[in-house]
């Protein structure tokens, strides 16, 4: 899986959830993320963020 390789490649961890299984199913790397799934993929990103300045 080509998002997994990116992932190890810059040191992100992989996530098993159902969020990432419908986004490698549904939308290509570059491909902007659907309406439907911006919001919880924003939070995501936040948590991650705030994690990492922790």
């Amino acid at each position: 899986m080509k998002i997994r390789e990116i992932a190890k490649e810059q040191g992100s961890p992989l996530s098993k959830t159902t969020l990432a299984r419908v986004l490698n199913k549904t939308v290509e790397i570059g491909q902007q993320i659907p309406d439907n799934l911006f919001k919880a993929v924003a939070e995501i990103l936040l948590t991650s963020t705030n994690s990492n300045q922790a």
